[in-house]
């Protein structure tokens, strides 16, 4: 099996997650969909591992549905899942570009996650500004544990980043009423 991060082994992978989940064990792997208004694009944070970047404007339904990054054992069988999921484009043109979790860190005002891109496959085509993002960083305030409330979803605002092919999310919880949808 290979490790979730890449370029690192399975128990270097690990211990990579687990910074994270030092951090904020409640949050881990969350999912938190974000809207780039003035690039029209989608961005879905799973917090504490990755980001995947959309150079369009996908719907919520689409996105929380897990990319089939696997296959089943046996080669014969298809689409024999108990649950369902996106198909991974082979036209690299077509995939979101994918940044792992690089850092984490701790601050009285919440906690900072980096992520950065790895490098792999990519458009020959030209890259748009989403797809040519080095680095995202997610500052989310520190989550208030409420045993009592079910998990609720966070909203997001995508703003520009100091850093060159960068971009910064900040996390917070949503408005009353605020919908999370392209617009």
């Amino acid at each position: 099996m290979a490790p979730i991060f890449p370029n690192m082994n399975q128990t270097q992978a690990f211990g990579h997650l687990f910074e994270a989940v030092k951090a904020d064990s409640s949050r881990i792997l969350q999912q938190t969909i974000c809207y780039d208004r003035l690039r029209q694009g989608s961005l879905s944070v799973s917090w504490g591992y990755s980001v995947h970047v959309f150079d369009s404007l996908q719907f919520p339904r689409e996105l929380e549905s897990p990319q089939q990054t696997f296959m089943h054992w046996r080669k014969t069988m298809t689409d024999q899942f108990m649950f369902n999921t996106r198909n991974v484009s082979r036209n690299p043109c077509l995939r979101p570009a994918v940044l792992f979790l690089d850092s984490v860190s701790t601050g009285s005002k919440g906690i900072t996650t980096t992520y950065t891109r790895q490098t792999g496959a990519s458009c020959q085509l030209g890259k748009s500004a989403l797809q040519a993002l080095q680095q995202i960083r997610v500052l989310s305030p520190n989550s208030q544990l409420n045993w009592k409330q079910s998990p609720r979803r966070h909203c997001c605002d995508v703003l520009p980043s100091s850093v060159n092919n960068g971009l910064e999310i900040v996390m917070r919880s949503c408005l009353d009423g605020e919908v999370i949808y392209p617009q």
